[in-house]
């Protein structure tokens, strides 16, 4: 487990280096379809001929062709802002786009829009997005959570992102939002709000 003093707030315009995770990134990573779609989806979305993606949205497809993409999609819909916070931006388009899809639509039948129970629910998603690594729930209840992810291999901006559309569709306004990178390929996110 993380360090407790390791943890530092978020900032989507901290420094980010993409090489720190396309150096590591094992041989066989592969994620979702359905994900690409949401960067395809990215593009038309800004008025912009969107890159070929997999048709498939069930189907595996290579994850550095996924963070390759997700670079371009940052240089294109977002140009000159720092990656970081491109990345950040395109991550919180996630998770109101997995929503619509038949995963999420499940998810959210069991747990509504509550911010808790769609992080107790992390683990299955990423079970059911990813081909390697785990989503692990360590403390989640009405006005916190801390959840990991090892062996995931997102830009961790980009998992800000996406943890924090979660928390939009949810609405749910962050009092802290607190990470920790352990090493490539290994993030923690915690996140404090006011209970409804």
């Amino acid at each position: 487990m993380a360090h407790p003093e390791s943890f530092v707030p978020f900032d989507e315009n901290a420094p980010f280096d993409p090489q720190t995770v396309l150096g590591a990134l094992p041989e066989g990573t592969h994620i979702r379809g359905m994900f690409f779609h949401t960067i395809r989806d990215a593009y038309r979305n800004a008025g912009l001929k969107p890159p070929e993606v997999p048709a498939l949205p069930f189907a595996m497809g290579d994850r550095r062709r996924y963070l390759d993409l997700q670079l371009e999609a940052t240089r294109m819909i977002y140009p000159g802002m720092a990656t970081g916070r491109a990345l950040y931006h395109l991550g919180r388009r996630v998770y109101p786009d997995f929503s619509q899809t038949m995963i999420g639509k499940a998810i959210f039948a069991l747990a509504g829009r509550s911010f808790t129970r769609i992080a107790q629910a992390g683990p299955r998603a990423y079970d059911a997005s990813v081909s390697r690594g785990k989503a692990i729930v360590h403390d989640a209840r009405d006005g916190f959570i801390h959840i990991e992810m090892r062996d995931v291999w997102d830009f961790p901006p980009f998992a800000c992102g996406i943890w924090q559309g979660a928390m939009d569709v949810c609405d749910v306004q962050p009092t802290s939002y607190e990470h920790c990178i352990p090493g490539p390929g290994h993030h923690h996110l915690k996140v404090a709000w006011e209970p409804k």
